[in-house]
């Protein structure tokens, strides 16, 4: 679909449906897209194919028929990806996922499922598989995970914050501050689930990395990988009172840490999982 000629083909078949000259369940033959643009059939064949993969046609048993018009697919891509990560949490969904399975679970076109893959995947939340298959990234969905997960972070973060030899890093201290009272400033106007684990887990990672403890920054490393899934499933879910008093509470961590009071950063660290995992 990289040609010029397939190029205009797509382009006459779609500016037929959007202008209505194309409805939505009639039928459309190669013969007559060939006939308009003095073409062979061949080529026209190919584009028609490729635009049943992306949701615009679908295959009729003599030629094609329009399935909808192209642009018309308005469902929300975030609130796409929660409904998928919920299904696969409750257990109604899978891990390995195929794209015709999802088509019509969510009855979105082709090109809306791979859209919310390709998300899903540059999120590291999902992996490629053969053909149009994915599987999801192992995560916290089995029951009571999620809060034997807060109570080991409590143990390893506050446990290592507390210890003598934890050593702070004032330029990534710094960073993380501004970080979060921009993410405080932006919430109104929405901050999106990405921009929110990074931010989070950057939090967390640091307490982790102060420890200059291999086995503690491994271990919340794969916290950190476990809890993503989870995180991206209930973000929608958020307020925006929630996200700020999470913000607030890791603000004020950092600021008993430039303070010098490790005891009163690990005791309110320790408050702030705690109120977390309910």
């Amino acid at each position: 679909m990289t040609n010029p000629l397939h190029d205009e083909i797509r382009a006459h078949v779609l500016d037929l449906i959007r202008a209505g000259d194309l409805a939505e369940g009639e039928a459309i033959s190669d013969q007559r897209i060939a006939g308009a643009l003095d073409i062979s059939r061949t080529p026209v064949r190919r584009v028609l194919s490729s635009l049943v993969e992306e949701g615009s046609l679908e295959k009729a048993p003599r030629g094609w028929r329009v399935l909808r018009a192209p642009g018309d697919d308005t469902t929300d891509t975030d609130s796409l990806i929660a409904r998928l990560l919920r299904d696969h949490i409750s257990g109604a969904l899978g891990a390995e996922l195929y794209e015709s399975d999802l088509i019509q679970r969510f009855t979105v076109s082709r090109a809306t499922v791979k859209r919310i893959m390709e998300r899903l995947s540059a999120d590291g939340l999902v992996e490629r598989r053969r053909g149009n298959g994915w599987r999801i990234v192992e995560g916290l969905d089995a029951p009571g995970a999620v809060r034997d997960s807060y109570v080991f972070r409590e143990m390893l973060e506050c446990g290592a914050l507390a210890r003598d030899d934890w050593t702070d890093d004032p330029d990534e201290r710094a960073d993380l501050c501004a970080r979060h009272r921009t993410l405080l400033a932006d919430v109104t106007d929405g901050v999106g689930p990405a921009r929110w684990f990074d931010t989070n887990s950057r939090f967390h990672d640091y307490i982790a990395r102060g420890s200059d403890n291999a086995f503690v920054i491994r271990a919340l490393a794969q916290q950190t990988r476990l809890r993503r899934l989870l995180e991206y499933a209930v973000f929608p879910d958020l307020t925006d009172v929630q996200i700020r008093t999470s913000c607030e509470e890791h603000l004020a961590v950092l600021d008993a840490i430039a303070a010098d009071d490790r005891a009163r950063a690990a005791a309110l660290l320790r408050l702030h999982l705690r109120r977390a995992s309910r």
